[in-house]
């Protein structure tokens, strides 16, 4: 599982989001932490043409890659 540092610094470099089978969804854009634990609760993907949408997925997500 990949801890809060890692997902702040995959959002800062807008780390790839691949679904279970591997395939591209998009990449991470913004995490909202819970208020009162300080962890993740949600983060965007950005996907479509241009990356132009942005979808708020629950956390944990598991396709998430680890970082190097």
């Amino acid at each position: 599982m990949i801890n809060t540092d890692q997902l702040h610094e995959l959002s800062l470099i807008g780390g790839t989001v691949t679904g279970n089978d591997g395939e591209k969804i998009g990449k991470l854009g913004q995490v909202f932490l819970d208020e009162q634990t300080g962890e993740p609760e949600w983060v965007t993907v950005n996907t479509g043409f241009f990356g132009l949408s942005e979808n708020f997925v629950p956390w944990p997500m598991p396709a998430l890659p680890e970082t190097p």
